[in-house]
């Protein structure tokens, strides 16, 4: 039950994150936006797998390789 409410705490703090920065999309380069993006899924997967530690290094994680891989 407590890693329920840890997954929808993660999912409610990306969500906000991610409409959040809604209002630049448009302003943003390709890196940019993989890297928002990267971030994103990161966050929750980590959050899913492995909770709020978890979180934080899979959105590490996927800004790195968000970024890098839509500079190509």
């Amino acid at each position: 039950m407590e890693s329920v409410r840890k997954m929808v705490a993660v999912l409610g703090l990306t969500l906000a994150a991610l409409s959040s920065g809604c209002a630049t999309w448009d302003d943003m380069d390709r890196s940019e936006k993989g890297l928002a993006m990267g971030a994103t899924g990161g966050a929750v997967v980590g959050g899913v797998l492995g909770g709020p530690i978890g979180a934080a290094v899979g959105a590490g994680v996927g800004g790195y390789a968000g970024h890098h891989e839509a500079d190509r």
